[in-house]
């Protein structure tokens, strides 16, 4: 996957709870689920994340969305 690749699917983590969510109960098929090929490093590399880390980088992305909006 080239950066683009990992970039926009960083991009859908943070704004998807139910993606992030099956990220971590099943990372191939979540993967394959919005299109991306689950390759055994990609999801070594997912198995691998911290899910708390994660999920608080979505919060702050959410949050940061959420002032977006308002200050528009």
């Amino acid at each position: 996957m080239n950066t683009n690749g990992i970039e926009a699917l960083i991009s859908k983590l943070l704004g998807d709870a139910s993606l992030r969510d099956g990220l971590f109960a099943n990372p191939k098929a979540a993967l394959e689920g919005v299109g991306y090929e689950a390759t055994p490093d990609l999801i070594d590399a997912i198995v691998n994340l911290n899910r708390d880390d994660l999920l608080t980088l979505a919060q702050g992305f959410e949050a940061g969305r959420a002032s977006d909006r308002v200050a528009a």
